[in-house]
């Protein structure tokens, strides 16, 4: 998976803005404060529909306009035209020319892996950050999955209307609890695939850039014990949790108080690691990351690197670019590149002053 063209339109300090990039390794060099993580921005909210910056899609659209555009051409088995426009309404998305109504069915077109300074602050973020991470990264490329968590997301919401109502009416209460397991249960599925398979190459990649044999894998804090007979499990929590639930009028057991645990040897990450040390974990993971979608998406994902030159050293950087896959197209910013990177075949890029660029 490539992105080919990349074309803004009052975006951020973008009045207009269009980029080709290569096919390998693009930098884009600029002094900071001139747009260049609004470019990885952007092509990450075609990827998620989401902002990795800001809650408010509305902050990305240039003071004093009304609306702004993305639009890029990505190239899979074909060239795919998408496009997203934000207004004070909402988003509008675009694929091959066609409006898509649902977020859901946009989600993972294209598949951005983007890895930025402020990740490091995931191991003492709340759980529910965690937990986006993986329900995004999974939703990417099982769209059932994103289906699922939909369902079960409404029908909590349904379970804590009912909790709130002066009479219960236990029958609609029952079958509503029954279609939350049958839920729960692939969606709990999904994420220990997920986590398993991003624990088969986390300390591959973590020795690899560290030079070091310490281990990191990750938890899964499942709501359960057993996967295996979880209906019976999940019946036996609500029905020992209802006089807590009915009390707080809200659902307090489920898949949306689950968590992730990253573990430096034996001890939790944010108990013991570095600075360093935790940038990189992440490194690691969204290096692992990369193998989960390759193997199940049969794509490269396109991987963003938002200032992480300034973020390593000069040993940890040649250590990078080695355990990168040669085959993913890589974009990378930073405010300068030193001549001994142990790269080659790249592109850069000059953001020269407030959204202006020059190739």
């Amino acid at each position: 998976m490539k992105i080919l063209t990349l074309k803004l339109k009052n975006f951020r300090n973008y009045t207009t803005c269009k980029v080709d990039f290569a096919s390998t390794i693009t930098i884009l060099i600029g002094d900071n404060g001139q747009g260049k993580t609004n470019l990885l921005e952007s092509i990450l909210y075609l990827s998620t529909t989401r902002s990795f910056r800001v809650d408010d899609d509305k902050l990305m659209i240039k003071k004093g306009e009304q609306f702004s555009s993305i639009e890029a051409s990505i190239q899979v088995n074909t060239i795919k035209k998408l496009q997203v426009i934000l207004h004070p309404e909402g988003k509008s998305l675009f694929a091959m020319g066609n409006k898509i109504s649902r977020s859901s069915d946009f989600i993972g077109i294209v598949n951005a892996v983007l890895f930025a300074p402020s990740d490091i602050e995931l191991f003492e973020d709340s759980p529910k950050v965690r937990r986006r991470l993986m329900d995004i990264e999974i939703g990417k490329i099982n769209k059932h999955y994103m289906k699922a968590l939909n369902n079960y997301t409404k029908l909590v919401k349904d379970r804590n209307q009912l909790l709130k109502n002066q009479v219960l009416d236990h029958t609609l209460f029952k079958s509503l609890e029954d279609l939350m397991i049958q839920q729960q249960g692939f969606i709990i599925k999904q994420r220990q695939v997920f986590i398993d398979k991003i624990n088969e190459t986390l300390t591959q990649y973590y020795q690899a850039l560290s030079n070091s044999s310490h281990n990191i894998h990750i938890e899964y804090e499942c709501c359960i014990q057993q996967q295996e007979d979880f209906e019976k499990e999940f019946a036996y929590k609500y029905q020992r949790l209802f006089d807590k639930d009915l009390a707080l009028k809200m659902t307090t057991f489920g898949i949306h108080r689950e968590d992730l645990t990253f573990y430096f040897d034996e001890f939790k990450v944010e108990d013991f690691t570095s600075q360093g040390q935790r940038r990189l974990i992440i490194l690691a993971f969204k290096l692992a990351l990369i193998e989960y979608i390759k193997e199940y998406s049969k794509e490269l994902p396109i991987l963003l690197l938002d200032d992480v030159l300034s973020e390593l050293d000069e040993k940890r950087r040649r250590n990078l670019f080695k355990v990168l896959n040669k085959d993913i197209q890589t974009i990378i910013t930073t405010i300068g590149i030193d001549d001994d990177l142990g790269i080659s075949n790249y592109k850069v890029i000059k953001i020269v002053d407030k959204g202006v660029i020059y190739e």
